[in-house]
Parts: C-alpha cells; sequence; structure tokens
C-alpha cells in the first residue's frame, strides 16, 4: 500500500510539474512579443529630443 501511495505522489507531482511548465513557457512567449516595442518608442522619443 505504501509503494501505491508513492507512485501516486509521484505521478501527481509529475502532472504539476508538466502544467507548471507549460505556464512558464506562456508566460515567457507573451513579455517576449509585447517588451521590444517599448523602448524603440523611447529610443524614437530621445532621438526627436535630440
Amino acid at each position: 500500500m505504501t509503494t501505491y501511495r508513492l507512485l501516486n505522489n509521484v505521478n501527481k507531482f509529475h502532472e504539476a510539474l508538466v502544467d507548471f511548465r507549460e505556464m512558464r513557457r506562456q508566460k515567457v512567449t507573451g513579455p517576449r512579443i509585447r517588451d521590444p516595442q517599448p523602448p524603440m518608442s523611447t529610443s524614437l522619443g530621445t532621438h526627436s529630443d535630440i
């Protein structure tokens, strides 16, 4: 019975780890697309000021 519980806990932990990786991928790919835009607008603003 204890080995069954141990394997069940490992399976649940693995599922949680896979879900965590998928959430992290979505978070990482999202800001990558959004972040490059503001620095470009600020750099253009500084060039127009100069």
